[in-house]
């Protein structure tokens, strides 16, 4: 037996070994993703990055910021305040590589949030495997901190919603964790954790993604697996029933009666091409593909788009084999919940954490950062019961495992941190998937590669017609345009037919540049581009405030700024939301380059009156009366000079 200070020296060298592992972990994860830092923007990543840049760390810009995205239910404000903050890093133009860094530092709090959680949980069910449970808890936080299906929401910096909702899942967990293990006594501690900073996470959480809501689910799984309402006090008893009823049960019964109450608003189907049902069953088939990926995790499986996701239209066999399967693990953990309560933990907390995004509710069908709490579940659950062999087994066991998953990582973040490769690969292993076509075929000819490009637009020929044809008009008309004015003729013929999808209106946004440009003489002209447009805004894009906003600039470009103004002020009022700073802004630009400073000035007033009845843009009005002056100071020197 170790005595005095030997036994003290032990200790102290023992936890120096388990925070330098911890360490260690943490600094192979940065040295991997270091690969992918420098990769690309993606997808939506621009447009919620751009509409929070700002300048300078002021409570006018933080302000500015917190209310510029409007995703979602409740606006994500805290995202957007990051993603400010980043900004202020990145500098201007915004560069990817701080947004990516950011990621990935909050991916490696979450992750040692992950390693404190699962060993409070596990010192509690076995204080006598302290040792055990330590590494049981460090083998979980090393594989959900490498696992390649990550990658795509470490990587993709918009999916910083996802990861702070994650985080701020952990951190209430942890309070929870903290006050039901007995760590803290004091009963004023116990109040602030759960009364105090659980609510504070929860709200944090939801303004960081409505995906946070599930952490309701999870503390309640928590308590029910794991602490199964024993208590050794009578206060702890008080007190967590209270907790239990007002930020667990109640939020629950109001959350699913104010859902019954507006079906209509949050399971509105119309600009899906499936229903409710064939959602759901959907949904059957998509969850193994996630345990798949989690599991036997295969790069060609995974991918930044998965729209060639079939849709299940009815119940097959495999649908119902898939249900057996869940109800026949349900089963065996519910059965083993005494002696191996960790089992049904982590096999429901994978399902809590697809509970929003992977069931009702008409969001896309699959999308990996779905998983990047809920592949915390699988991993518990696989880890613990390898550790139920022998420690040797369990050791080499999760050594290798860790070791092929640091490979495979390091491959897709090498992947991702470059745009054409990312592209390339997204094709290869998803060569039916329409945006990954469409993205690489964008790569090929920002790269000059128009032949090449066109070939990939051309594979989706059958699907959005209009959005194809007008597409293939812009790459050939780079090439011989022999069948520009046929492809214009095509998108003309079936515009009326479509929807504001963005596909058709980033197209839109090509062809303004063309023909702002005069990239394309002789073939794409004003005249073509604003009549295709009309045609648009008289059917399927009558609603879409971007419509009106391509349509103003064509307009300006046509030598008709009234016509042009008119068809801004429409974008702003169908807009009324997170982009009419930039909706105004470009206004403004277009006047300005027609010298109307007069009518410039009355668009920095309507910015003014936005500013003051709907939210506050003050920050972003000062940057459009600097830009103002400064050009008409220009324009007044040129005039004198002249």
């Amino acid at each position: 037996m170790l005595k005095g200070k030997n036994q003290s020296s032990f200790v102290i060298w023992r936890q120096l070994f388990k925070s330098t592992l911890v360490l260690s972990i943490l600094v192979i994860v940065a040295v991997i993703y270091s690969y992918g830092l420098q990769g690309p923007f993606v997808l939506d990543d621009r447009i919620n990055v751009l509409q929070a840049v700002i300048s300078e760390p002021s409570l006018e810009a933080f302000t500015y910021a917190a209310t510029s995205n409007l995703s979602g239910f409740l606006g994500r404000s805290v995202s957007a305040v990051t993603f400010a903050i980043s900004s202020i890093w990145a500098g201007v133009p915004a560069q990817p590589y701080i947004y990516k860094l950011h990621n990935l530092i909050i991916h490696l709090v979450c992750g040692l949030g992950i390693l404190a959680v699962i060993n409070l949980l596990l010192n509690y069910l076995d204080a006598s495997k302290s040792k055990t449970n330590f590494y049981i808890s460090l083998c979980v936080m090393s594989a959900w901190l490498i696992h390649p299906l990550s990658v795509s929401t470490v990587l993709y910096v918009v999916q910083r919603m996802a990861q702070l909702s994650s985080l701020f899942s952990i951190l209430a967990l942890l309070m929870y964790c903290i006050a039901r293990c007995g760590v803290v006594q004091k009963k004023i501690v116990k109040f602030v954790l759960l009364f105090l900073l659980i609510p504070l996470f929860m709200l944090l959480g939801a303004l960081s993604k409505e995906s946070a809501a599930t952490m309701i689910l999870l503390l309640a799984i928590t308590e029910l697996c794991v602490f199964r309402f024993d208590y050794t006090t009578n206060f702890d008893k008080k007190s967590n029933t209270a907790f239990l009823w007002v930020l667990i049960i109640v939020p629950l019964i109001l959350g699913s009666g104010f859902l019954i109450l507006n079906t209509d608003k949050f399971l509105n189907y119309s600009g899906r091409e499936f229903d409710l049902w064939q959602r759901i069953l959907t949904q059957i088939h998509v969850l193994p593909y996630y345990l798949k990926m989690i599991l036997m995790p295969d790069l060609s499986d995974m991918g930044l788009f998965h729209d060639d996701f079939p849709v299940q239209t009815g119940v097959s066999i495999l649908t119902v084999i898939y249900l057996l399967i869940f109800f026949l693990l349900f089963c065996v953990g519910v059965k083993l919940r005494k002696k191996h309560p960790i089992i049904i933990f982590g096999f429901l907390w994978f399902f809590a954490c697809h509970a929003i995004e992977s069931t009702i509710f008409p969001l896309e069908l699959v999308f990996e950062h779905r998983n990047y709490l809920a592949l915390m579940g699988p991993l518990l659950v696989v880890i613990y019961l390898v550790s139920l062999i022998n420690d040797k087994i369990f050791l080499s066991g999760c050594t290798i495992a860790i070791l092929i998953l640091i490979g495979l990582t390091k491959m897709r973040v090498e992947v991702w941190g470059d745009e054409q490769l990312l592209y390339y690969y997204s094709v290869k292993d998803h060569p039916e998937s329409i945006r990954a076509n469409i993205y690489y075929s964008n790569v090929l000819a920002e790269k000059g590669e128009y032949s090449e490009a066109k070939k990939y637009i051309e594979n989706i020929l059958d699907d959005e017609m209009a959005g194809v044809y007008m597409h293939l008009a812009v790459l050939d008309c780079h090439l011989d345009g022999a069948d520009t004015a046929n492809y214009m003729k095509k998108a003309e013929n079936n515009i009326s037919n479509v929807g504001a999808t963005p596909y058709v209106l980033s197209n839109f946004r090509m062809l303004v540049r063309v023909v702002e440009k005069n990239i394309c003489p002789g073939m794409i002209d004003n005249a073509q581009v604003k009549k295709l447009m009309q045609k648009f805004i008289a059917g399927g894009g009558k609603k879409s405030g971007v419509s009106y906003y391509y349509l103003g600039q064509v307009e300006f470009l046509d030598g008709d700024p009234e016509s042009g103004k008119r068809a801004f002020i429409k974008a702003y009022e169908l807009v009324r939301d997170a982009t009419v700073p930039q909706v105004l802004s470009m206004l403004l630009q277009r006047q300005i380059q027609m010298g109307l400073f007069e009518e410039g000035w009355e668009t920095i007033a309507l910015a003014r009156e936005f500013s003051e009845q709907t939210r506050d843009i003050a920050y972003y009005i000062k940057k459009m009366e600097s830009f103002y002056m400064r050009k008409k100071i220009e324009a007044e020197n040129s005039s004198s000079i002249n």
